[in-house]
């Protein structure tokens, strides 16, 4: 009898131990233990390009945010979650911010009349940049914005424009062509109607 007892408890000892090396067996089959998966880098990757590397890695993905950022490309990633490089399960949920909002618009401000450095500074605080500068013969506005352009044509001021875009100017000048000033001024003696690049009109 007692021989059948220690055959009994022999046996126990087995069955649990079979039974902790199945759990433990299951446990690292369902947490795919020892497996990994490098995160690649999606970061300025076209949407339909990063999905198709993250089933390669055997991925899964989300798009948690769609933004404007005028660094990327149209429906490029900017950024995902976990960070490329990170080593994750396999199946992993990978958070993608996609590029994909139109370009803002702001309102075209008026600057004629106003001052040539009052409106380059305008023009910057409102999203615009200054294109062509032409500078115009006026004996009495000297300084002042005379016309406000866009692609060549009058913009009126309230017109919705796409942030970015480039603003040519007409400024008035009180110096003939070839000649002295007509009056005292600190300007910079320009010719008339002269285009001048942006990059020699601005500090």
């Amino acid at each position: 009898m007692r021989k059948n007892l220690f055959i009994n408890i022999a046996l126990i000892f087995v069955a649990l131990f079979l039974f902790l090396w199945l759990v433990f067996m299951g446990m690292g089959i369902y947490t795919r233990h020892n497996q990994s998966v490098t995160v690649p880098n999606l970061k300025g990757v076209k949407l339909d390009d990063a999905i198709a590397k993250l089933e390669d890695a055997n991925l899964r993905y989300e798009i948690f945010d769609s933004v404007y950022n005028a660094d990327f490309k149209k429906d490029a990633i900017t950024e995902q979650d976990p960070e490329s490089g990170n080593l994750v399960k396999p199946g992993r949920i990978i958070y993608l911010s996609v590029n994909s909002l139109a370009k803002p618009k702001v309102k075209m401000p008026k600057l004629i009349d106003q001052s040539f450095a009052l409106s380059k500074a305008v023009l910057k605080s409102v999203g615009l940049e200054l294109g062509e500068v032409t500078f115009k013969y006026d004996e009495i506005g000297n300084n002042l914005v005379m016309e406000q352009l866009y692609n060549g044509s009058s913009i009126p001021p309230g017109r919705q424009i796409e942030k970015g875009s480039k603003i040519d100017l007409v400024v008035a000048t009180n110096r003939r062509a070839g000649g002295e000033p007509t009056s005292d001024s600190t300007d910079i003696p320009m010719p008339i109607d002269e285009a001048v690049p942006n990059d020699e009109i601005n500090p």
